[in-house]
């Protein structure tokens, strides 16, 4: 976090890619949810509500930084792949359906990481992304591709099986 200089995410490599983000109690997941509902049109307001809905629930001290983070890669940003996008190290993501942990490509080699989508979540992942890319998939459009960020999406969904899908390429600069 810029403002209070805490890390809110780390990431370790070994065998496979793990993901550690901040651990939301019940109070603060109440007001995640809550601030999550409201149209937010940027982060101050958000951060107002979190401070608001902080007060009513009275959650623990620190906490509204880490609920700040949820908020911003959640609202502002592309949800769960939103931390994996700002690792320069990372080259591919790939989501091959629901429940089956991403892949990421570092310099050519894969890892397994903790990060998945529910079948609901990456449903909705591949609609939202289909709009940011002024694309719809449907029966005859079973694949679309669009750059956001300066990252390649492929968005897609098997004919057979109708499993979502996504692969997300940085696009070297």
């Amino acid at each position: 976090d810029r403002i209070t200089q805490r890390v809110l995410a780390k990431v370790s490599v070994d065998k496979d890619y793990i993901l550690e983000e901040p651990l939301l109690d019940d109070a603060s997941l109440m007001v995640l949810n809550k601030v999550k509902k409201k149209n937010i049109k940027n982060m101050d307001a958000g951060w107002r509500l979190i401070q608001k809905y902080g007060k009513k629930y009275k959650i623990k001290s620190g906490q509204d930084t880490s609920i700040k983070y949820y908020v911003v890669n959640d609202v502002f940003g592309l949800g769960k792949i939103e931390p994996l996008l700002h690792d320069g190290s990372i080259d591919l993501i790939r989501c091959e359906g629901p429940l089956k942990p991403l892949i990421v490509e570092i310099k050519g080699k894969e890892f397994r990481s903790n990060v998945l989508f529910n079948d609901d979540d990456l449903r909705n992942f591949i609609f939202v992304m289909g709009q940011k890319l002024h694309s719809k998939l449907d029966k005859k459009h079973l694949v679309v591709n669009g750059e956001v960020r300066g990252f390649l999406f492929t968005l897609g969904i098997e004919e057979k099986s109708n499993l979502p899908y996504f692969n997300v390429k940085r696009i070297a600069s």
